[in-house]
């Protein structure tokens, strides 16, 4: 009814791994796809951060409700932070791929 299901052992299949998608990508496309890791991780610990500060200010004052105004207000140095992370990171990132663009046009 369905016909051969099952795949033939004769036939080669190719598994996606990492490590065959990294070696497909260009120089450029590795380097933007290292950058973006490095920010998310970067950007989700530093907001893992700043919810667990204030966590800690509403356990201390019991009377004070969260509110997302005061987390911001509270959270500003981490915001820049995070900011200036980002921009430095991504002024690095133009100047390497450009970098690289140049090399590969002196080839």
């Amino acid at each position: 009814m369905w016909g051969n299901a099952t795949p033939s052992f004769k036939e080669k299949h190719y598994l996606c791994t990492m490590k065959s998608i990294i070696e497909s990508l260009a120089k450029e496309e590795q380097a933007i796809l290292i950058v973006a890791l490095f920010l998310l991780i970067y950007v989700g610990i530093m907001i893992n951060v700043m919810v667990r500060e204030y966590r800690t200010y509403l356990d201390d004052y019991p009377m004070y409700h969260f509110s997302l105004g005061d987390f911001i207000r509270r959270g500003r140095f981490y915001i820049c932070l995070i900011l200036g992370v980002v921009f430095i990171t991504f002024v690095c990132l133009v100047v390497s791929l450009m970098a690289i663009s140049i090399m590969a046009m002196r080839r």
